[in-house]
């Protein structure tokens, strides 16, 4: 499979997946909703982290390789409080973003002084969360039922050839796929698109 080579690629890709998610919910073809929400949603994320320059994206043409970039993995290991830090699961996606969502300016500060004596990367991103106007409680609310959506999704389908499955299965994957829809256009509209300004990656050369 061919891999997308740029922001354009990336655009079309997104497009063509939103109107594929919702043709899916017009004819009822819920599982596949689901499924491309999850990949939205896993998308979303790793979109801020990349635009804050704390994941590396390398793109091949047969595969996409991400690892938490190396400048900044000490400070995500105690952000986070986790040795390894496996940015393709998005439940590691997911706690690093709420990481960074509740860190404080003094845990900023406390960290760019141990990692960077001369810049301030770590407050800069604390500021441009506030500037952004991201709403940090409600992110973290978001995040908390991305968590519990995954969960109820993971169940349904270690279920599928374990239990009877009818009306009612069926209706679990319905509501699954609806719900999920409000969860993934938070993550573009209230998290990604609010940091479009974010210039930290350029111009602390984090690469």
């Amino acid at each position: 499979m061919e891999t997308i080579k740029n922001n354009m690629d990336k655009y079309q890709a997104y497009k063509t997946q939103i109107a594929k998610y919702n043709r899916a919910i017009e004819e009822g073809f819920y599982y596949e909703a689901t499924l491309i929400s999850y990949a939205i949603m896993e998308d979303r994320m790793l979109a801020f982290l990349d635009k804050i320059g704390f994941v590396n994206i390398t793109t091949t043409p047969k595969k996409v390789e991400l690892s938490t970039t190396e400048a900044v993995r000490p400070f995500l290991r105690s952000l986070v409080g986790e040795k390894n830090i496996d940015v393709r699961n998005i439940s590691a996606k997911r706690r690093l973003i709420a990481s960074i969502i509740t860190m404080r300016y003094e845990e900023a500060e406390q960290y760019a002084q141990q990692m960077i004596q001369s810049d301030k990367p770590f407050q800069e991103l604390y500021m441009d969360i506030d500037e952004s106007g991201i709403d940090r409680e409600e992110t973290l609310e978001i995040l908390t039922k991305i968590a519990d959506w995954c969960d109820r999704r993971n169940s349904l389908i270690h279920s599928m050839l374990n239990i009877k499955t009818g009306d009612t299965f069926d209706d679990e994957v319905e509501t699954l796929a609806k719900e999920s829809v409000i969860l993934w256009r938070f993550l573009d509209n209230k998290l990604v698109v609010k940091l479009n300004n974010c210039k930290l990656r350029e111009k602390y050369s984090i690469v």
